[in-house]
């Protein structure tokens, strides 16, 4: 089939990175359609899958899923059979769930061709901006990023990103797909189900740093009997002074009290 095709040349740009990081924010996707799935791929294997709609995030990391509330409030994990509540706010993480905003503004646009209703674009991170956000690309000459686009709204289709080397060649590095209107797993229901529940639950309060300036509150409501998480501490306690080890958070049916604290 054949398309018009039109080469923009630099001063004709009258788009910018950013303004393709802003149209590919999750809230303008979802002003747009019902749900969105953006998928990862290194070396044609997925790694990772991210599920959103106007309820939930579903994070698909292989060996275990996580679901968030997508206006915040908790989230759960499920690791084989088992369901664990945490105080994490994942959702936040996945404003933009298509781009790492931070690495997309800093690319410099190589190439833009219009093809049929498609923006087909060329990008370079360069081998400074690249190193300084990812340590393991020491030695290479920069990252290359090919981009198909809505040419109109300027969302995702797909794209793919490229290794630059100093000998002129260049290597895959990974591949990231967007569908949309993607119906969500029965994980991701099954744990958004615990999240909304109003029966059979309970509160878990953890007072982190309880005597220190950085003092802060977790609350997390979970599904009676279920495990409990909060990130970076391993250790909770039962007393503010944390001398005395909580012992189990799983098959718990009580509201607790509980602390935390940094281990030196």
């Amino acid at each position: 089939k054949l398309y018009a095709k039109k080469v923009f040349i630099p001063a004709e740009y009258d788009f910018t990175m950013t303004d393709i990081v802003r149209a590919n924010q999750t809230e303008a996707w979802l002003s747009a359609v019902d749900s969105f799935t953006v998928t990862k791929k290194i070396a044609g294997e997925e790694v990772q899958s991210v599920y959103l709609d106007k309820q939930k995030v579903y994070i698909n990391y292989g060996s275990y899923g996580v679901t968030a509330l997508t206006n915040g409030g908790g989230s759960y994990k499920k690791t084989g059979t088992e369901y664990i509540a945490m105080a994490d706010d994942i959702a936040a993480q996945y404003d933009n769930a298509v781009f790492d905003e931070e690495w997309a503004v800093k690319e410099s646009i190589q190439y833009a061709e219009e093809r049929g209703n498609k923006l087909i674009l060329t990008t370079k991170l360069s081998a400074e901006d690249l190193q300084e956000m990812n340590g393991e690309y020491a030695d290479v000459d920069g990252m290359q990023m090919e981009y198909v686009l809505d040419a109109k709204t300027y969302k995702a289709e797909r794209y793919a990103a490229y290794i630059l080397h100093k000998d002129g060649t260049k290597t895959a590095a990974y591949t990231v797909e967007i569908a949309v209107d993607t119906p969500a797993e029965e994980e991701a229901n099954e744990m958004y189900a615990r999240l909304t529940a109003t029966e059979n639950v309970r509160e878990i309060v953890v007072i982190a740093e309880p005597n220190s300036m950085d003092i802060k509150i977790y609350r997390i409501k979970a599904v009676k009997g279920d495990a409990f998480v909060i990130s970076g501490y391993e250790t909770l306690y039962t007393d503010p002074d944390c001398t005395q080890v909580f012992e189990d958070t799983n098959g718990q049916e009580d509201e607790l009290l509980l602390y935390a604290k940094t281990q030196a």
